[in-house]
């Protein structure tokens, strides 16, 4: 496909991880009439949703701190056949087709470019142009970018705050983004990078979620994901024309002034992205060994110079990304000190509230199996005393009857008898 050669004839492909603004920033893009942005689209549920469920599937249905949405899939409605729509390609896109077979670097497969193609055309039929926003694609960009030229945008938020979401909505009860991470383990067979970084944990450890997602494990659980999210942004970065740090968006307006008229003098399109804002979540755990972390993490960013040669300005961007990592960390465990000793203390509290409830519930557990089996000596005992009177019953019941055979016997005798004394 050629490139156009006008920025409003391109194509816009916006890429993201999960938790870094992306559908604030797809949500400001679609304010414009002439776009129409498709939103996740490799998410799991474009290849069955309904167009009655693409209604329902709005911002307020979750704890997803998004702005206020709609409906994040309302652009697909016009190419939904029934359920789905009818070029999604199959797999998951969390894991085992997050990347291409041959890597990150690998060429599109036709699956997916067909699906692509079709989503952009069905735009262009109704005369709007396509924004494609996904967290599912870091791993294809060398692909889509070879294939569909366009202006494409990756969007980079500082990897503790993101690294808080993902644990401050494990906390609420949420665990879809850390089953997300999780998956990236099957890609150890596919790049030797994730290989190398998915080691730190155990054949066990790894075996099911419910393993890998515990306290024990949750440090290194955080070392793995800033490594692999490194890893995809600055391969990534190397296919986009402009990258886009959520941060300073919102913190500097000559930066944010700045990126609205690239995108503007890019792709032809006015944003306003003067409403941007950060924040940060919970955690549901603390980091419980900074200077072990910084040693895993130093070992596996360093690591990463020998797989992928980065350029000088990689190398640095990647020393920005890491020392960001442990700036926003050292504020926020300042500022959270006090709270995170309250809830520690509440937490033991809590634990030791539940132990003693788990001892009650013991005693209460090993009263009511005294009762049970108490109760079935006493059932015993009532069959056995059930048993023996039914016999008794019986046996009275066969002595009556053979009394009255014999009591007959001697009815028909003396009936025999009594015309001879007649006689007589």
């Amino acid at each position: 496909m050629p490139e156009p050669s006008k920025p409003t004839e391109k194509i816009i492909v916006v890429y993201s991880g999960f938790r870094s603004s992306g559908t604030w920033f797809w949500s400001k893009l679609r304010e414009n009439e002439d776009l129409h942005c498709y939103y996740e689209i490799f998410h799991e549920w474009i290849g069955s949703i309904s167009q009655d469920d693409i209604l329902k599937v709005k911002s307020s249905m979750w704890r997803s701190r998004h702005p206020v949405v709609s409906g994040y899939f309302t652009e697909y409605m016009p190419v939904i056949d029934g359920y789905g729509v009818p070029a999604f390609p199959a797999g998951d896109f969390r894991a085992d087709r997050l990347m291409s077979p041959e890597g990150m670097d690998g060429d599109i497969e036709e699956d997916i470019e067909h699906y692509i193609q079709y989503l952009i055309s069905s735009a262009g039929n109704r005369g709007v142009r396509p924004v494609l926003y996904c967290t599912r694609m870091l791993g294809r960009a060398h692909a889509i970018r070879k294939r569909f030229p366009g202006f494409h945008i990756l969007l980079v938020r500082n990897l503790f705050l993101r690294w808080n979401s993902y644990s401050g909505q494990h906390r609420s009860g949420n665990g879809y983004f850390l089953n997300t991470l999780y998956s990236t383990l099957s890609l150890k067979n596919i790049d030797p990078y994730i290989a190398y970084i998915s080691s730190i944990f155990t054949a066990e450890e790894q075996s099911s979620t419910e393993v890998w997602i515990s306290e024990q494990v949750y440090d290194r659980i955080f070392c793995y994901f800033v490594a692999i999210n490194i890893y995809f942004i600055v391969k990534t970065k190397r296919h986009c024309d402009l990258v886009i740090d959520i941060n300073k968006v919102c913190a500097d307006n000559s930066y944010r002034q700045k990126i609205e008229n690239i995108i503007l003098e890019g792709a032809g399109v006015g944003v306003d992205l003067s409403d941007a804002c950060d924040s940060i979540d919970y955690p549901k755990y603390h980091i419980s060994s900074v200077k072990y972390c910084r040693e895993i993490l130093n070992d596996m960013v360093g690591r990463l110079g020998n797989i992928i040669k980065l350029s000088d300005e990689e190398a640095n961007f990647v020393d920005e990304l890491l020392g960001n990592v442990w700036e926003e960390q050292k504020k926020f465990s300042f500022y959270t000190q006090s709270v995170a000793e309250v809830l520690i203390e509440q937490d033991v509290a809590l634990r030791e509230e539940l132990d003693r409830r788990e001892l009650e519930h013991t005693s209460l557990r090993k009263n009511l199996a005294a009762l049970e089996n108490e109760m079935l000596g006493v059932q015993h005992r009532a069959l056995e005393e059930h048993t023996a009177l039914q016999a008794a019953l019986a046996k009275e019941r066969s002595g009556k009857a053979a009394m009255a055979k014999e009591l007959l016997k001697l009815k028909r005798t003396l009936t025999t008898l009594l015309p001879v004394s007649d006689q007589n």
